[in-house]
């Protein structure tokens, strides 16, 4: 795991920035603005679960790429 990936998961206190599971071996990092190429930046990366993964790119997730990005923002306040 890279320092980067360590840093968001400790933001999540080890879950998924949505939904809240706790279970690593169902978590994964998104990136929160898709483009090309890839922004492989901490500020663009959140870590979610598998099914709140497939529900943003299916367009049927619970937040919106903005909502993404205002849980990113609240997480890192707060573990300030």
């Amino acid at each position: 795991m890279t320092d980067t990936e360590e840093m968001i998961l400790s933001e999540t206190d080890g879950s998924c920035a949505y939904c809240g599971i706790k279970d690593y071996r169902v978590l994964t990092i998104q990136h929160i603005i898709q483009r090309k190429p890839k922004d492989e930046s901490y500020d663009n990366k959140i870590i979610l679960c598998h099914n709140c993964h497939h529900l943003y790119h299916q367009g049927k997730g619970p937040c919106s790429c903005s909502d993404y990005q205002t849980l990113l923002l609240h997480m890192k306040l707060r573990t300030k």
